[in-house]
C-alpha cells in the first residue's frame, strides 16, 4: 500500500517488518510479484514468524510427540499417514491413494493414530488442531 501521509509511515514500517518476519525461506514469491505483502501471511507464515516462541514448540510437541516417538521407536511413518489424511480433509480414500496404501491399511493406521494421540479424527476441531501442529512442526524444522 502506498503511503502518502507521514503518519502512516510508522504503520507501513511495522507491516513491512511483520511481512519480513513471516517470509519462509525457500517459499516462492506470489505470481507476478517480486515481493511479499501483508495479505500473503497465512497460517504457515504466521507460525514461522512465531517459531521462536516456546509455546508454538510446546504445542506441536504436545499434539504430535507420542506419534513422533512411536514412529521413531517402531520405524513406522504414521506422521506421514496423518499428513495425507489431514491434507485430504479427512477423506480416507484420497489419503490412502496419496500414501499408496490400501483402504484397510489406512483404516488400521488411522485407528492407531487415534489411540496414540487419544483423539477422534472424525472431529473437525481435532483435525484442525493436528493440522496446525503439523504446520508448526514443518516451520520449526525450516532453517
Amino acid at each position: 500500500m502506498e503511503v502518502t501521509d507521514i503518519a502512516d509511515t510508522a504503520r507501513s514500517f511495522r507491516e513491512a517488518g511483520r511481512v519480513a518476519e513471516a517470509a519462509v525461506p525457500g517459499e516462492p514469491l506470489p505470481e507476478g510479484r517480486s515481493f511479499h505483502e501483508l495479505s500473503d501471511i497465512g497460517l504457515r507464515q504466521l507460525l514461522y514468524a512465531l517459531r521462536e516462541d516456546t509455546r508454538i514448540q510446546e504445542y506441536a510437541e504436545r499434539q504430535l510427540g507420542r506419534l513422533i516417538d512411536h514412529d521413531t521407536r517402531h520405524g513406522t511413518n504414521l506422521l506421514t499417514t496423518l499428513r495425507h489424511y489431514l491434507d485430504a480433509a479427512g477423506n480416507k480414500t484420497t489419503a490412502a491413494r496419496r500414501g499408496n496404501l490400501s483402504r484397510e491399511t489406512i483404516y488400521q493406521r488411522l485407528r492407531t493414530i487415534e489411540r496414540l494421540l487419544d483423539c477422534d479424527l472424525e472431529s473437525g476441531e481435532q483435525r484442525t488442531e493436528l493440522h496446525v501442529a503439523l504446520t508448526a512442526l514443518d516451520v520449526l524444522r525450516t532453517r
